[in-house]
């Protein structure tokens, strides 16, 4: 549980390679998920090279901390067959949630930046020539952490409702 305290958002990382195997414990992490009828329509892409990740970094003003990773994985999401396609993005979200805790375990940084909106996902998907029933939903950044930082903790009481608790 720990990981879940440590972990924030690194926009800024070294020059220093995120291994093989570090990116395949990454994405092992994200595809333990649950989803909803144990659909898994996670798939990722792997992006290593320089030129294309900052291709990548240029698609939203938030993905600008993609230019300065080592390592860029794409979160997409797998339209075809799905059981229950209402609940693909939660899916992806948990998916993605373990990675980031995956990354902290491993004592790397990391940032997710959405690819929500359609604009968005035309232009990923047109750099990384996806077939059209995959669907981008988030790039994270991944690497080495430029600097550490405080983690903030954010449980508030005002934030929880009781109801016969």
């Amino acid at each position: 549980m720990n990981e879940i305290f440590q972990r924030y958002s690194t926009r800024k990382f070294t020059d220093q390679i995120v291994t093989h195997e570090q990116t395949v414990s990454l994405l092992e992490a994200a595809m333990q998920a649950p989803s909803a009828m144990n659909q898994q329509p996670w798939e990722y892409i792997v992006v290593l090279e320089k030129d294309l990740i900052n291709a990548l970094a240029t698609v939203t003003p938030y993905s600008k901390p993609a230019g300065n990773a080592p390592l860029v994985l794409v979160a997409c999401c797998n339209n075809k067959d799905l059981t229950y396609p209402g609940g693909k993005l939660l899916d992806m979200g948990a998916s993605i949630e373990n990675l980031l805790l995956q990354a902290t375990s491993l004592g790397l940084g990391s940032v997710w930046m959405d690819a929500g909106n359609q604009e968005s996902q035309d232009k990923i998907s047109e750099l990384l020539h996806l077939p059209d029933y995959i669907q981008p939903v988030a790039m994270i950044a991944v690497g080495y952490k430029a600097k550490e930082k405080e983690v903030t903790l954010r449980y508030q009481e005002a934030k929880v409702h009781k109801n016969q608790w």
